[in-house]
C-alpha cells in the first residue's frame, strides 16, 4: 500500500538519500545495524489490533528523542518475508485497505537520528475481519429486557466483551459463542449493546461494535374521537375517527358494534386516523364504538369504549354496477334499476385509486330511474379507473353500489413513415415521407443531426413540426454551403405516443 508521507531526509551509512514515505515507487532503506556502535534501539512490545480491512500497530521505545522515524514491514501468507511498506514518526501505525481473512505479518525497525536502522522488532501477526453484534435478530423493538444477542465473527474468535455502555463499565471477557442471553438496562427507550472481540491470535478488535433496539413495555390509548356525535347517518355518509396513543408504528382500529371494524392509519405523532363510509342495507341504533391498539413492540393496550354512539337509518337498495371498455378514452357504465318508490337520483363517481366514494369526482347525476347507463369519455389511454353509483331517495338517504375497476384500451404507437429525399441544392434540402393514416394523428416531427444515428429523444435536433396529416414534405433551408445533415421523421399521436424513427436520409450530397 502506498501512502503520502512527509519528506524525511536522513543519512545512511553508505550515502545521503532523500526518503519520502507514502505514494512513491520505492522507499530507500538505510543500512540496518545490529551490533554496530550507535545503532538505534529495537522497537519492543509490538502489539496489534484488528478491524474491517484494518490492522493497527503500536510499540514502545525507551528513548524516542534518539529516533527520527520508524519503518513498517509487512508480509502475508503469500510472501516469504515482510517487505517495507511505509514509515511514520509516531509510536503507532494504521494499515488500511487490507483483505479480510488474510493473515498479515508485521515487523518494525527504528531509524536513529544518525541515520542508522535498528534490527527488526519481533514479528507479530494479525488477521483483519468484520465483526458485528445484533440484538434480537436485528429487531427494532422489544417488550422485554431479556433479549438474545448474536454475533458475526470469524472462526476461531476466542473472547467477547459485552456491555450496556460504551465504556464497558464492569464488563468482563468471556469465551466466545455465536449468541447469548442479555439483559438490557431498565426503563423504556433506545437501548444500545456494545461488544469487543479477541480473535484466534489474541488480537483485540480495533473498535467496539454496537446495535440498538427500542425497549417498550407498555401501550395505552389516550383518547378516541369521532365526528358523528350520535347523529343519524345514511349510506354514503362518512365517519372520521382519530385515536391518540403517544406511540408510532403501532396497529390501531375501532369497532362499531355489529357494523364494522375500521383500521386506523398513523397520521403522525402517535395519532391514528381513519374513515368509515356507511354502506347501504344497514340499520342500527346506538351502536357502541370501541378502540383497540397494539404497539410496535407487541404490547396490547386496554380497550377504550366511547360515550357516543353510531346511528344508521335504512337507505334504498344499492345498485349493481358493471363496466366495459369502449376505446382508448371511453368506458361504458351500466347498473341495475332502483325500485324505490321515493327514488330521486343516481350519482356516478370516478376515482383513479381503489378508494372511490362521495369525496371522489362526480361525473354524472341521473334523475330518471330507468336511465341506468352512462358513457364516460375523454379518459386517458391504458389507465385504471374506479367507479361507484349511489342510489338516493327523496329523504336524502343513499346507498352505494359495488366499486368497479375498468382500464381503457392501451394506445398503440403511431405507424412509422418511410423518409425519402425529394430535392436539394447546396443550401437547402427538401425531404418527403409516406403519409400516416392513423385516426389519432397529431404531428410529424422532423429531426436533423450532423452525426448518425440522429437522436430524437429531446428538442436539440428538432427542426420542424408538421401538423397536417396530409402534408408529407418539409424543406430545410437553414443550411450553409458545404454543410451536410442526416434527417429522421417521427410521428406523434394526440395522446403523446410516438412512432419508431423513420429511416435516415442525408443531404445535401457532397
Amino acid at each position: 500500500m502506498k501512502r503520502i508521507l512527509t519528506a524525511l531526509i536522513f543519512v545512511t551509512l553508505l550515502a545521503t538519500s532523500a526518503f519520502v514515505g507514502g505514494c512513491t515507487d520505492q522507499i530507500v532503506e538505510p543500512v540496518r545495524t545490529n551490533e554496530v556502535a550507535g545503532a538505534p534501539e529495537v522497537p519492543r512490545n509490538l502489539v496489534t489490533s484488528v478491524g474491517d480491512g484494518t490492522v493497527i500497530l503500536s510499540w514502545e521505545i525507551s528513548s524516542p528523542a534518539k529516533i527520527s522515524r520508524y519503518l513498517i514491514y509487512r508480509g502475508d501468507t503469500t510472501f516469504a518475508a515482510p517487505e517495507l511498506i511505509d514509515s511514520t514518526t509516531s509510536l503507532s501505525y494504521t494499515d488500511t485497505g487490507l483483505r479480510n481473512t488474510l493473515r498479515y505479518i508485521y515487523q518494525v525497525t527504528a531509524i536513529g537520528t544518525n541515520g542508522m536502522e535498528s534490527d527488526f522488532s519481533r514479528a507479530v501477526s494479525a488477521t483483519p475481519n468484520i465483526y458485528t453484534v445484533l440484538i434480537s435478530d436485528n429487531s427494532r423493538f422489544t417488550n422485554s429486557r431479556q433479549v438474545t444477542v448474536s454475533f458475526a465473527a470469524p472462526a476461531g474468535t476466542r473472547l467477547v466483551l459485552l456491555a450496556n455502555d460504551a465504556q464497558f463499565t464492569g464488563a468482563q471477557w468471556s469465551n466466545f459463542s455465536a449468541s447469548r442471553s442479555w439483559e438490557l438496562t431498565s426503563g423504556d427507550g433506545v437501548k444500545t449493546v456494545y461488544a469487543r472481540f479477541r480473535d484466534a491470535e489474541g488480537n483485540e478488535v480495533a473498535e467496539s461494535v454496537s446495535d440498538e433496539i427500542v425497549l417498550d413495555t407498555k401501550a395505552e390509548i389516550l383518547s378516541i374521537t369521532e365526528d358523528s356525535q350520535g347523529a343519524t347517518l345514511s349510506a354514503g355518509d362518512v365517519i372520521e375517527f382519530s385515536m391518540s396513543t403517544g406511540e408510532t408504528e403501532g396497529t390501531a382500529s375501532v369497532e362499531i358494534n355489529n357494523v364494522a371494524n375500521i383500521t386506523l392509519l398513523e397520521s403522525g405523532g402517535g395519532v391514528y386516523s381513519g374513515t368509515y363510509t356507511i354502506p347501504g342495507g344497514i340499520d342500527v341504533i346506538d351502536a357502541t364504538i370501541t378502540g383497540s391498539f397494539t404497539d410496535a413492540a407487541g404490547n396490547r393496550a386496554s380497550e377504550l369504549t366511547l360515550t357516543s354512539f353510531v346511528n344508521i337509518a335504512n337507505p334504498p337498495e344499492a345498485a349493481q354496477l358493471s363496466a366495459f371498455v369502449v376505446s382508448e378514452e371511453s368506458i361504458e357504465l351500466s347498473w341495475t334499476r332502483s325500485s324505490a318508490s321515493d327514488f330521486q337520483s343516481y350519482q356516478v363517481f370516478r376515482s383513479e385509486t381503489a378508494t372511490v366514494n362521495t369525496s371522489s369526482l362526480l361525473i354524472r347525476t341521473e334523475t330518471g330511474a330507468a336511465n341506468t347507463t352512462f358513457r364516460d369519455n375523454d379518459l386517458e389511454p391504458g389507465k385504471d379507473y374506479y367507479y361507484i353509483v349511489y342510489t338516493i331517495d327523496r329523504t336524502g338517504l343513499r346507498s352505494a353500489s359495488n366499486t368497479v375497476k375498468s382500464t381503457t384500451k392501451i394506445n398503440e404507437a403511431p405507424t412509422a413513415v418511410v423518409l425519402f429525399k425529394s430535392d436539394e441544392d447546396s443550401t437547402s434540402v427538401r425531404i418527403g415521407w409516406t403519409l400516416n393514416t392513423d385516426s389519432d394523428f397529431a404531428s410529424y416531427q422532423v429531426y436533423r443531426s450532423v452525426t448518425t444515428p440522429v437522436q430524437t429523444t429531446g428538442a436539440t435536433n428538432l427542426i420542424g413540426v408538421v401538423t397536417g396529416q396530409s402534408t408529407n414534405s418539409f424543406t430545410d433551408e437553414n443550411i450553409n454551403a458545404g454543410q451536410q445533415f442526416y434527417y429522421v421523421v417521427v410521428v406523434f399521436d394526440k395522446y403523446g405516443a410516438r412512432s419508431a424513427n423513420s429511416n435516415e436520409v442525408r443531404g445535401p450530397n457532397p
